[in-house]
């Protein structure tokens, strides 16, 4: 009898679990799930950023270790989240140092900036994401342990 009891115990766990695996399917392909970005392990990527001493035409970020290629994105900061992109450059897979991103657009010295790296998974060497199609936009932000990887730069750093 205690075996019949183990057996019948796995076979509603079982179905239990394939109850939970199916809807998880179901949401995702209605939209219900949203992916956040590119998920990466820790040890995989890094973002070290300041700003170059005396201009504020530029952000340098000092080191840079890319899963994959991948853009830095420079934006305004505003509210807690990225406002609008003000500088945006290419980088290549694997370690990078001394990465300058020109900065265009209109922002005053007293802002904060938000550096942002994102993967290059679309056309290669085309910056194709957009906040409003974040869902189809295939160069979407890495995310290590649940957090988007950037780097704030507050006015007085720069």
């Amino acid at each position: 009898m205690k075996k019949l009891i183990k057996i019948a115990a796995l076979v509603i766990a079982a179905a239990a679990l394939g109850v939970i695996t199916l809807y998880s399917f179901q949401a995702a392909a209605e939209g219900d799930g949203k992916m956040l970005g590119i998920v990466v392990a820790d040890e995989n990527v890094d973002l070290e950023a300041t700003t170059h001493p005396g201009t504020d035409t530029t952000v340098v970020v000092d080191r840079i270790l890319a899963p994959d290629d991948s853009w830095v994105v420079v934006h305004l900061y505003k509210d807690g989240m990225p406002g609008p992109k003000i500088g945006i450059t290419r980088v290549d897979k694997g370690e990078s140092r001394n990465v300058v991103v020109e900065l265009d657009g209109e922002f005053s010295a007293d802002e904060p900036l938000l550096v942002v790296l994102h993967a290059d998974r679309g056309i290669q060497e085309r910056f194709e994401f957009a906040m409003d199609y974040f869902d189809k936009s295939p160069d979407k932000p890495y995310f290590v342990d649940g957090m988007k990887l950037s780097a704030k730069l507050e006015p007085e750093a720069r």
